[in-house]
């Protein structure tokens, strides 16, 4: 993310780096596919190929009430706290380590704390861009959350992260125009269910369709562009949809902050859309964003055993 209006007073190409411990103490029990060891991988990498030491390490805060219910009802708050509450109350006498939100989904008595730390995490990466202390930020945080609804966590999501980052970013800073930039295997539908018809909103995903949440096919609202595409999608098919769909849209809307959520659900060789990262730079430049920052929020799954071999591909999560 770059600010013009401080660019001249600081070193140019400066990276924020957003993770905290916080982050790992949640979990969803043994053999979940989003678990604490991914952010190992990334730390391990980042390390390996030397970018470590060119990334600036930040300060993550919790998010607090008012910035969470900008996106969520304070009922869906409330009701992950009585549920993490319980399972701190009941363990004495040996309860549950887990309450569940759906069969895919849990929470421990940490991920409230984790949750609202990964929510403070894209905050303050967007505060300290737009006060011009950084040019950009990757923050990689967990839970995910581009699944999260206005009041429901569901798909392994709690709260949405992104969708919160935007609305502090319009609301606290004054934005008129931010885009999310959404590729994953897995349609944001908490995004689009918390940020639909906001006209200072452009959302642009692409996702396999037909594939879990089986949303985001049919009737988008207006500040939607969605791009459903089949199992076994090639690379360069998706980035013909990108330089045809989303280029003139997003040049169109001129964003003045750019929100990239980067998955990567699913492992090597399975069914999910290819190409979309190598867009990333001709996003920037193309619109002509006055701001850009990353949000990471995957990969689920982790062979950890294969955390410091190099890769051919590009940039991975």
């Amino acid at each position: 993310m770059l600010n013009e209006a401080s660019a001249g007073d600081r070193d140019m190409g400066k990276t924020g780096y957003f993770i905290h411990r916080d982050f790992w103490k949640h979990e969803m029990g043994r053999g979940h596919p989003e678990c604490p060891e991914r952010l190992d991988a990334i730390e391990d990498r980042l390390l390996a190929t030397g970018v470590a030491d060119a990334l600036e390490r930040c300060e993550v805060p919790l998010a607090t009430l008012p910035q969470i219910t900008r996106a969520h009802s304070v009922a869906h708050l409330e009701h992950l706290e009585e549920l993490s509450q319980r399972l701190i109350a009941d363990a004495p006498a040996g309860g549950p380590d887990h309450a569940p939100i759906d069969p895919d989904t849990s929470l421990n008595k940490f991920t409230v704390l984790a949750a609202r730390r990964a929510a403070g995490a894209v905050i303050a990466a967007t505060d300290a861009v737009m006060a011009g202390e950084l040019e950009n930020a990757f923050c990689a945080v967990r839970p995910p959350g581009h699944h999260a609804c206005h009041d429901k966590a569901m798909g392994f999501c709690f709260l949405n992260n992104v969708a919160i980052a935007a609305r502090h970013a319009i609301e606290v800073h004054g934005l008129k125009r931010v885009a999310i930039v959404d590729f994953d295997v897995h349609h944001g539908n908490g995004t689009e269910d918390i940020l639909s018809n906001d006209p200072h909103v452009l959302m642009v995903g692409i996702f396999q369709h037909p594939f879990y949440p089986f949303s985001g096919a049919e009737h988008p609202a207006a500040n939607m562009l969605n791009l459903p595409v089949p199992a076994y999608t090639k690379g360069m098919d998706v980035r013909e949809l990108i330089e045809m769909m989303w280029i003139p849209r997003l040049d169109e809307f001129q964003p003045e902050m750019i929100f990239i959520i980067r998955f990567r659900c699913a492992p090597r060789r399975r069914s999910r859309p290819a190409g979309p990262e190598r867009k990333r730079l001709c996003l920037d430049h193309r619109t002509g964003a006055r701001y850009r920052q990353a949000l990471f929020q995957g990969p689920h799954r982790v062979d950890a055993r294969r955390r410091l071999q190099p890769r051919r591909a590009g940039p991975q999560r």
